[in-house]
């Protein structure tokens, strides 16, 4: 299989950054995941749903949006994650505003940490500049990261619960209070993305699989059903619109590492 578009190459000269992206790994409120994912491998798969956009984000936006900066913006957008970690978006969710202050503060500090130590550049763009504009959403290039992002996790989550993983679908309870399910939380998320960045309305009202609605829906009766996944079953439609496109995307243009983790 050929790489996918803008892969490693990219950023050969950040030594050492793919075996740590690997090192960190995503849903750690969750201590049962049967397809545990890591930066590695949700930086590629935000690429991958970043390039499934980005034809429809230039002809809307035009010259004032660029694909190049948004794909690899993607594949680098939670590097500073590397210095803090993965902050759960349920815990997120369920924060102060005083604590989410704190959480944003430690994440430009990190990019400033992180930027010390890799090269200055990604290709024509400072990489400093593509981590503050993914952090701070400030950027189109920025917004349309942020929704392959949220979709991307989605996707992770319903992955699980279509393989039978009940706790996608049981409420974390921890200092934060009720934390949403990973289903509940981005059925809401979605909802209101248009509303938290107006900028990516037009875009968002394009008629595209990835801006349908996302339903809200009780996924613990799909979990009773679940079953681990298979080479065979992962070209099966499930019904499940954004799953079924989400699943399609990774598999048809991700490299064979991030494919094997399905």
């Amino acid at each position: 299989m050929e790489k996918a578009k803008g892969d490693v190459e990219t950023l050969r000269g950040f030594v050492g950054r793919d075996q740590d992206l690997r090192a960190v790994p995503r849903f750690s409120l969750y201590e049962v995941m049967l397809y545990r994912t890591n930066l590695y491998t949700h930086s590629h798969r935000v690429a991958a749903l970043t390039r499934a956009i980005n034809p429809l984000a230039a002809a809307v936006f035009g010259a004032s949006y660029d694909s190049r900066k948004a794909e690899l913006m993607a594949y680098v957008h939670d590097d500073a994650e590397l210095v803090f970690g993965d902050i759960q978006a349920g815990n997120k969710s369920r924060m102060t505003t005083a604590q989410l202050q704190r959480v944003k503060e430690t994440e430009m500090q990190a990019i400033k940490t992180i930027t010390q130590r890799f090269p200055e550049s990604v290709e024509d763009y400072s990489y400093r500049q593509l981590l503050e504009e993914a952090a701070q959403h400030s950027s189109l290039e920025a917004q349309v990261v942020c929704y392959a992002d949220k979709y991307d996790a989605l996707g992770e989550a319903l992955h699980e619960v279509y393989a039978g993983n009940h706790h996608f679908t049981t409420n974390v309870v921890n200092e934060y209070g009720r934390i949403p399910t990973p289903p509940e939380y981005y059925a809401d998320y979605f909802q209101t993305f248009g509303t938290k960045f107006p900028r990516m309305q037009p875009l968002l009202a394009a008629p595209f699989a990835m801006f349908e609605p996302v339903s809200r829906k009780d996924y613990s009766l799909v979990t009773k059903q679940g079953e681990l996944h298979s080479r065979e079953s992962l070209t099966l439609p499930t019904g499940d619109h954004h799953y079924d496109n989400w699943r399609a995307i990774i598999v048809n243009d991700t490299n064979d590492e991030v494919q094997s983790a399905l």
